[in-house]
Formats: structure tokens, sequence, C-alpha cells
């Protein structure tokens, strides 16, 4: 079977919740077709279901080879239509996250101390 993992922000529509609204949706469409989702990409993973602003999965998949896909993507295999015949994404110009770094040798920097305006 599929093993999807899910990066970045899935907007429902209508809903003020929609963001990690979207991406619960999307988890529990994956499960109840068949397939798995865990929560990080592995050499087992086989699509990166890709949203708005993702993360650090995306270079994760890179490094893998994992297929990278969108909505229409996931819906397209769910439906039936052969992996083979769903097209991949291309993340690379695409607005990422400001999450946490991906290399391991970068810092967070220090956080800056809140200025709070005086009243006068």
């Amino acid at each position: 079977g599929y093993i999807f993992v899910t990066t970045g922000k899935f907007p429902l529509p209508g809903t003020s919740e929609g963001l990690n609204q979207g991406k619960n949706e999307i988890r529990t469409i994956i499960v109840n077709s068949g397939g798995t989702n865990p929560n990080s990409v592995s050499g087992k993973t086989t699509h990166l279901v890709v949203g708005n602003n993702p993360g650090s999965k995306v270079e994760h998949a890179d490094a893998r080879g994992t297929k990278k896909i969108d909505l229409l993507g996931l819906t397209q295999l769910l439906q039936g239509v052969p992996d083979k015949d769903v097209q991949a994404i291309c993340t690379r110009d695409m607005e990422r996250s400001a999450g946490f770094p991906t290399n391991k040798n970068k810092q967070l920097a220090a956080p800056q101390p809140n200025k709070v305006p005086r009243l006068a």
C-alpha cells in the first residue's frame, strides 16, 4: 500500500480553522482509503503530499527520491489512477515554512526581548 506523509498547510474552504483541520481531514481520508500516514519521511514513504508553505520534509523526500504530489495527485491516486500517470510536483520555487532550520549546523537565533511601549 501507499505510505503518504503530509507537509505544509491544507486550508479548508469556508472555515477559520482550516489550516490544521485541513491536514487532519487529509490524514483521515488517507487512512480510511487504506493508506498509512506517518509523521516523518523514511525510506518506506511512497509519496509526500505537499501543501502551502511546506517544511523540511521536502528536503528529506528529495534526499530519498520520494515522489512529491499535491492534493490533485492524492485524489487521483485514491481514485485508482496508476502512480505512473500521476504527475509529481516541483517544489524548488515554493515558499517554505519558517520553521526549524533543516541544517543541523545552524542554530536558532537568540530570542530578542520584547519592547513594551510606555504610555505617555
